[in-house]
């Protein structure tokens, strides 16, 4: 057997505590980065179509669903899990964009169900009145995206992209 100098054994284990611990493998994220900032790009609130956001918001859920189960250490699963929160707030704000455009440019009548939790979730601020559930569709559509755009700023952060 080798002797092991004392320096050696201790750089080892600094090593593997930073691989397994705290580090973030920057190239393993590079593509929901670039993902997320292609979306970011598309993503407005301005009303008109919404394919290309549609079609970005596709990419970067494909490149975040990519590694899941590979993230490794407590500051990748961080930042995967910001990256996931980051979809899903851009997910609700293309939702919440379209929702019964026709029928009331400034309110979306929530009817219960998803978009209700989804309103229960991220605090959006409900009128009651009237017996039914109700938000200010401006209102609404900032929150979700500011929302989506700060974990996505928070994702990279951990990474180191910012």
């Amino acid at each position: 057997m080798r002797h092991v100098s004392g320096w050696t054994l201790l750089l080892a284990i600094a090593c593997t505590c930073a691989a397994g611990c705290g580090g973030v493998d920057r190239q393993k994220f590079g593509g929901v980065v670039k993902a997320g900032a292609a979306l970011q790009a598309v993503a407005t609130p301005v009303r008109g179509d919404d394919t290309q956001a549609r079609a970005r918001l596709k990419q970067f859920d494909s490149e975040v669903d990519a590694l899941r189960d590979h993230t490794i250490g407590a500051q990748e699963v961080e930042a995967l899990k910001a990256f996931a929160e980051a979809a899903d707030g851009y997910r609700y704000f293309l939702r919440f964009k379209s929702l019964d455009i026709d029928v009331d440019a400034g309110e979306i009548q929530l009817k219960g169900g998803p978009n209700l939790e989804v309103a229960s979730r991220y605090k959006l601020p409900l009128d009651t009145s009237h017996g039914a559930s109700r938000v200010n569709r401006a209102q609404a559509i900032t929150i979700l995206l500011q929302t989506a755009e700060q974990r996505l700023a928070d994702g990279n952060r951990i990474v180191g992209k910012s």
